[in-house]
């Protein structure tokens, strides 16, 4: 999906604000995209790329065993 590649690399950066810009970023590329072909459905391009990160953020967890801030899962502060 257009924006999945930079997407992943925003979330997977440990440090919490520079991934929150990061995220964002890749955001405003997304809907700037995607504005152009669908102007009428940004709501569900948003929808749409809230879905690719919670997809993105299960899979680390679930799968690669990390968690976004880059901790083990059984790390606790």
């Amino acid at each position: 999906a257009y924006g999945h590649d930079k997407l992943d690399a925003a979330v997977r950066c440990a440090d919490k604000q520079q991934r929150d810009a990061q995220e964002s970023e890749v955001r405003a590329d997304v809907l700037a995209h995607f504005e152009e072909i669908y102007p009428d459905n940004l709501a569900d391009v948003n929808k749409a790329f809230d879905a690719m990160t919670k997809e993105i953020v299960r899979h680390m967890i679930t799968v690669e065993k990390i968690r976004p801030d880059g901790r083990k899962l059984d790390f606790f502060m």
